[in-house]
């Protein structure tokens, strides 16, 4: 999540100062949070997900690598009752996949 946070304020070109008036906090909690000392509280990666334009859950997972896995496990554990459960979370998986990899596209 760090290396992510640390990508974002690269991107935009800011320094560590500049992020952390940006998103509200001292550079101290700033750079604690960006070395991977500290996770950050999720008002913030709220607020830093709304400044780049991407879903909060970029932040939470690795380029998607883990979403097959947890796909065949769920899918191996559910009931009827549950189905409903299931292909909401494959929904929200899949466009949280669509989401990064557009923003990963190189124009």
């Amino acid at each position: 999540m760090n290396i992510k946070i640390l990508k974002s304020r690269y991107s935009m070109k800011l320094t560590q100062d500049e992020m952390a008036s940006l998103l509200g906090m001292s550079k101290k909690c700033y750079i604690n949070i960006e070395n991977g000392r500290v996770s950050p509280r999720a008002d913030i990666l709220y607020i830093l997900a709304n400044i780049i334009n991407v879903n909060v859950a970029y932040f939470y997972h690795d380029k998607d690598r883990y979403t097959g896995e947890i796909l065949s496990i769920l899918k191996g554990n559910v009931s009827n009752e549950n189905s409903n459960i299931l292909t909401l979370i494959e929904i929200m998986l899949n466009s949280e996949m669509e989401i990064i990899n557009d923003k990963n596209r190189v124009p």
